[in-house]
């Protein structure tokens, strides 16, 4: 692990993030399984394993030849001091991609599915060594004709 640098704690609260996420159920089979009752699916007994494949701690578009499928992308951004340099303020945004084939489901919108089980996870919640987290906003994203997708962004803090 990395110490005492400003950012040092990035990699520890990429991994927590990463947990978090791949600790929703139902998060995870609204990624993995395409078809319109993911949510009656099975559990996914390994979540790591959309790690990469579904869920990327980095900006990531699909390859629109190959994948038909959703994706899961977030990142930390927007960095600067507050306080008079004792916290550290910033974001994370999550980017939900989905193939346009994939977004209809029983229940609405597989977006909107995946947006609300994202702010259950984060909304208010603390992760590492972020404080708590406040949404920010939330609004669509283009990535191409065939991937709809959307944004949610919280506000993060942190000691600097």
């Amino acid at each position: 692990m990395y110490d005492g640098g400003r950012f040092s704690n990035l990699n520890s609260d990429m991994m927590e993030v990463l947990f978090k996420l791949s600790s929703s159920q139902n998060l995870c089979k609204l990624l993995y399984y395409n078809d319109a009752n993911p949510l009656s699916k099975p559990d996914i007994t390994n979540t790591r394993s959309l790690w990469y494949n579904w869920i990327y701690p980095y900006r990531y578009v699909p390859e629109l030849q190959t994948d038909v499928k959703c994706l899961l992308t977030f990142s930390f951004g927007e960095f600067r001091s507050t306080k008079g340099n004792e916290f550290k303020a910033g974001s994370i945004i999550f980017n939900i991609i989905c193939h346009k084939d994939l977004v209809k489901v029983n229940y609405g919108s597989r977006l909107f599915c995946m947006m609300n089980e994202i702010d259950k996870l984060f909304n208010d919640q603390s992760v590492a060594s972020l404080f708590k987290l406040t949404f920010d906003r939330s609004d669509e994203l283009f990535v191409n004709k065939d991937y709809p997708a959307y944004y949610i962004k919280y506000k993060t803090f942190d000691f600097n």
